[in-house]
C-alpha cells in the first residue's frame, strides 16, 4: 500500500518542496541519490551539478525550488539527521 500511495504522490500535478517530490527530477533526483550514498564527501555545488550534467547556477536554482532549501544546505540537514 505505501508503495502505491509513493507511486500516486510522485505521479500527481501538484508538487510540495521536499526530497520526496524532487526525486522524480532526473536531475535533482540524481543528485539526491548521490548525496544519499556518499554522505560522507565533501560535496561542492559545482561538483553536484557537474555529476548530473548541468550549469552550477541552474542546477542550484532549480535543487531550491524543488526540496526547499540550497543543495549543501539540504545535505548538512540530511547529515544532521542521519547523526541523530
Amino acid at each position: 500500500m505505501l508503495v502505491n500511495v509513493l507511486r500516486a504522490f510522485l505521479a500527481g500535478d501538484e508538487r510540495t518542496p521536499g526530497w520526496l517530490g524532487a526525486l522524480s527530477d532526473g536531475h535533482t533526483g540524481a543528485a539526491l541519490t548521490l548525496m544519499h550514498r556518499n554522505v560522507a564527501q565533501r560535496w561542492k555545488v559545482s561538483d553536484l551539478a557537474s555529476e548530473v550534467g548541468m550549469s552550477r547556477t541552474s542546477f542550484a536554482e532549480r535543487f531550491k525550488s524543488l526540496v526547499g532549501m540550497a543543495p549543501l544546505e539540504y545535505l548538512t540537514h540530511w547529515r544532521m539527521t542521519i547523526a541523530r
